[in-house]
């Protein structure tokens, strides 16, 4: 697959500060328009998708009751070929982003003095997602 030298170091994690500088949103969106082109059917699908603003298709696969053997069955007997998917496990956290709250003369983060916080940050939250185009 061809690629833009400086977008590859960023794919290889050799990227230096020369390759941010040299990047901007036209050369990542020629790569794109590039790649929509290519004859991987799924990175050229994919491409295209991004750049007709098309949506990717979601399910979380914790709150259906269809299952993973399901979803393929449709996909293959709705379009006659078979289908493009990903199955995807996400962890979740209660807190995205820090809070804090004042306590007497400090600032302390939430979860130091929210019992509620504490107990679901003790839960693993791994939500399972199948993307499919």
């Amino acid at each position: 697959i061809d690629i833009e030298e400086h977008i590859l170091a960023f794919f290889n994690k050799t990227n230096t500060l020369d390759d941010l500088q040299a990047l901007n949103d036209s050369v990542v969106l020629c790569q794109i328009m590039n790649w929509s082109k290519h004859n991987d059917k799924l990175l050229s699908t994919l491409c295209q998708k991004y750049l007709n603003r098309e949506k990717i298709n979601a399910v979380n696969l914790e709150h259906t009751t269809l299952k993973l053997k399901d979803y393929k069955e449709k996909f293959n007997s709705s379009l006659k070929k078979p289908y493009q998917y990903h199955i995807s496990n996400q962890k979740i956290k209660i807190i995205q982003t820090p809070i804090y709250v004042e306590m007497g003369d400090k600032i302390v983060p939430i979860e130091k003095v929210s019992k509620i916080i504490q107990f679901y940050n003790k839960i693993d939250f791994d939500v399972k997602f199948l993307f499919y185009l």
